[in-house]
């Protein structure tokens, strides 16, 4: 039971590291405009690894969701076993 907890917040940590990120800077207003939230920005960069192949570059991993919610997985478990 433990190891799938250490993957359920490991995969929920890297998710919402991948929000705050969008927000970051050097991106900014993606989900948050003018004092509004719009998850429109947030859906369309969780489709974007899918439509855009470029996200898959390690130049570009911190904004592909599917590679910060594996390795927040990888981490959690990590964490998990040895605690």
């Amino acid at each position: 039971m433990t190891y799938m907890y250490g993957l359920l917040i490991g995969s929920l940590c890297g998710f919402l590291l991948f929000i705050l990120l969008l927000e970051a800077p050097q991106m900014g207003n993606v989900w948050y405009r003018n004092n509004v939230f719009t998850h429109r920005g947030i859906i369309n960069f969780i489709t974007s690894p899918f439509i855009n192949i470029t996200l898959w570059h390690p130049q570009l991993w911190l904004h592909n969701w599917i590679l910060l919610t594996s390795m927040g997985m990888v981490i959690g478990m990590a964490v998990d076993e040895f605690k």
